[in-house]
């Protein structure tokens, strides 16, 4: 087996109920429902729901684990009750019953919601970058620019490797050719330069 995932997050349905499979991904969501623990495991590719039982291995850690955490598990896929079935999720008709947890890397405490599509001041989201490309909304808009980029040059959705997205960004500026090279002014030199706040200019610098 392999040591870190043998599916993806979005990948099991009703077919593997009853095989063991191995997961790994960030502690998304965490309930305690009268002693049971249900962890949200999350990737790139969806949300599975993990189930930790008291005296089960992996119980007490996963009591402890926060949110973003990294983990690997592996158990044994189920099928949930017909009352907890998740029509909104791929993989809402199954759960993993846990028999093994492997903390990878614990995460501190978050400074907002990854789960939670809440207003975020821009200055904190741009602090911590790496938090704020995890959120749902940003995360899909990404994948869609690019399965749309990657289009015009062979089949929908084609990359380097199988799978694999471009994580390619807007350009807010690009230099012409030419034998001088552009330089970026900064709202601060601005400021020292002419006094205007909330301005971006291009300068030319020779070589």
């Amino acid at each position: 087996m392999h040591p870190y995932r043998t599916h993806t997050c979005g990948e099991l349905s009703a077919e593997q109920a009853g095989t063991t499979v191995r997961l790994s991904g960030w502690a998304h969501h965490k309930r305690d429902h009268g002693g049971a623990l249900f962890v949200d495991l999350r990737d790139h590719y969806g949300l599975t729901q993990v189930v930790f039982t008291p005296g089960s291995a992996g119980y007490e850690e996963a009591g402890r684990l926060s949110r973003e955490s990294v983990v690997t598990v592996t158990g044994e896929v189920a099928l949930r009750p017909a009352d907890a079935v998740n029509e909104e999720l791929p993989t809402g008709q199954i759960e993993v019953h846990a028999g093994e947890l492997v903390l990878l890397s614990a995460a501190e405490a978050l400074p907002f919601a990854v789960a939670e599509e809440q207003p975020v001041a821009e200055a904190l989201r741009l602090q911590h970058r790496f938090l704020d490309l995890r959120r749902e909304g940003l995360h899909r808009r990404i994948a869609l620019r690019s399965q749309v980029i990657s289009s015009p040059c062979g089949k929908p959705g084609r990359n380097l490797l199988s799978g694999s997205v471009n994580w390619s960004f807007p350009w807010s500026w690009r230099t012409r050719t030419a034998a001088a090279v552009n330089c970026l002014a900064t709202e601060p030199i601005m400021k020292r330069v002419c006094g205007v706040f909330g301005t971006w200019c291009s300068w030319l610098a020779r070589p």
